[in-house]
């Protein structure tokens, strides 16, 4: 071949690399939409028509709905898809219509029941690569969730502001992975708040049909846990509940759920409520006037919302270790006369159960918290209750946490309070009691109910108790090294326990002894001091 003919295949296949290159570049597609809408107009038609344009974007293609400024009505379901940001800086949008969800994902038949062949979305594999920023959505007060998210992924909600429903969630994920929800606000809850309400305003929820738990989002029933999700420098403020999950499946775990740096304030029941959550953390909040702190558990206590797998055979006959983390949390939980949430409360409690036969809605199986550290926490009990409450519990460590128990009426008291569990570690716990009642229950540490080979050590107890340390029921646990500063009664006293060993203590002006036993067998006394000055 001539050099002419070579140096003019060579520019041809030059052109055609060009053109495939730019072929590819082209089919990407990167859209921004600004809604034409006026303040006060019901821009639902003109959001579902921006939004419809991403219906069918694939990965690499991009949607960006830019509501303006303003504040406009919402009368039907706000839709979005994949690859999509709303950006609605300064806007509000207000939902009027009581009869449907103000945003969800996608159009409820098309997108869910009839997708592929009418099995929907299992796993993750809903939506993808959404993002919500600034605004304001205000649910209208009605009875309808704001925001619903279920089996997708990539999501983020960035300084949104929801607000303003009755008696449900706010926003609502199940079945989902990789969330961020960053400088969010919750606000102004309506309707119900006593005991028995389960209206987290940001809701992770399980995707099962027993119980009727987050339906709509076909299948309804594969049990998809929520994985990745990130709750940081959010605010929640006159709620029911704050945050969290109040169901579970038995066996299945949440896993890798962050809740940190974020404000509760108003709240009438939990803070934050974790259900069957492995490798999470929960640290660095700031909780005041909440009927309670933290609840993180893998058992209810009346046995409902725990349920059987019915898409696995999971072992139940031995606890995992959740490996979590709930540290340096400031809580001060709300006086039990402004409090309908319960008849006590507590700053922090872990909950578990060794179950030998089904009970409530749940089956039999060693549902037993284990695995978690609770340090560095900061808890002001402003009433009746317990600053830290283990139950059902083994292998957890409990360390270096300072706790104020202000005591209003007559429920028996603990600074912590231990039963039911086994090779805990409670480690440098300072603790005191303010007694505003004449009732005498109160007590610095509390081990209880067959509680065995557990160490209490290093924790500082002043104020007005009765014990510093009250161990009943329990055997084979270690006192070691605590300071108790003027009980009432004693500064430690046991009851009905073998094999215990107290050794190190130091007990101030005890007002009966430093230690006192009753039907104790097998016990270890060594070098415990009293000073009685």
């Amino acid at each position: 071949m001539k050099k002419t003919g070579q140096k003019t295949l060579l520019f041809a296949l030059l052109l055609l690399a060009l053109f495939c290159m730019v072929c590819v570049f082209a089919s990407a597609t990167d859209v921004t939409v600004t809604l034409d809408v006026l303040d006060g107009d019901d821009l639902s038609e003109a959001f579902n028509r921006a939004t419809d344009r991403a219906r069918y974007f694939g990965d690499g293609d991009h949607l960006t709905v830019i509501v303006p400024a303003g504040d406009y009505d919402s009368s039907a379901n706000l839709r979005i898809y994949s690859h999509t940001t709303v950006s609605m800086t300064d806007a509000t949008i207000t939902h009027t219509s009581e009869d449907s969800t103000m945003l969800r994902l996608g159009r409820l038949s098309a997108d869910w029941v009839e997708a592929n062949g009418g099995e929907g979305h299992p796993g993750y594999s809903g939506f993808t690569d959404i993002t919500i920023e600034g605004g304001t959505f205000d649910g209208g007060g009605f009875k309808q969730a704001i925001l619903r998210l279920g089996h997708s992924s990539d999501i983020t909600l960035r300084g949104v502001t929801f607000r303003n429903v009755k008696n449900t969630h706010m926003v609502e994920i199940g079945g989902c992975k990789d969330v961020l929800i960053e400088g969010c606000t919750f606000a102004d809850f309506r309707g119900d708040r006593t005991t028995n309400t389960n209206y987290e305003a940001l809701q992770f929820e399980i995707v099962s049909e027993q119980g009727n738990h987050f339906g709509g989002y076909n299948p309804n029933n594969d049990e998809t846990p929520c994985e990745n999700i990130t709750v940081t420098g959010c605010t929640f403020k006159n709620l029911q509940r704050g945050v969290g999950t109040h169901s579970g499946i038995a066996g299945s775990y949440f896993s890798n759920i962050a809740i940190t740096n974020n404000s509760f304030s108003n709240i009438t029941g939990f803070g934050i409520i974790a259900t069957n959550y492995t490798d999470s953390q929960i640290s660095d909040n700031k909780m005041s006037k909440c009927g309670a702190g933290i609840i993180f558990r893998t058992m209810e206590l009346s046995h409902n919302n725990i349920y059987a797998s019915e898409q696995s055979e999971a072992d139940l006959s031995a606890y995992p270790l959740l490996n979590s983390e709930i540290c340096r949390n400031r809580i001060s939980v709300t006086p039990k006369g402004e409090n309908p949430f319960t008849t006590f409360s507590y700053g922090i409690q872990l909950t578990g159960e060794l179950l030998k036969k089904g009970a409530g809605t749940a089956p039999a199986g060693d549902f037993r918290v284990a695995g978690v550290l609770v340090s560095e926490n900061v808890i002001r009990l402003n009433c009746d209750g317990y600053g830290i409450w283990l139950n059902g519990g083994a292998e957890n460590r409990v360390a270096d946490n300072q706790i104020t128990v202000t005591l209003r009426g007559e429920v028996a008291t603990n600074g912590i309070r231990m039963q039911k569990c086994e090779d805990c570690r409670l480690v440098g716990n300072k603790i005191k009691i303010k007694n505003k009642s004449s009732f005498a229950d109160v007590t610095g540490i509390s081990v209880l109910e067959h509680s065995t080979d557990n160490l209490v050590y290093g924790s500082g107890i002043s104020g007005q108790y009765r014990d510093g340390v009250f161990l009943l029921k329990s055997d084979d646990n270690v006192i070691r090294s605590n300071k108790i500063s003027a009980p009432k009664r004693d500064g430690i006293h046991l009851e009905d326990a073998d094999g215990v060993t107290v050794m190190l203590n130091t007990v101030k002006k005890p007002g009966h002894r430093s230690v006192s036993a009753a039907n104790v067998t097998g016990a270890t006394y060594h070098k415990n001091k009293t000073v009685n000055q």
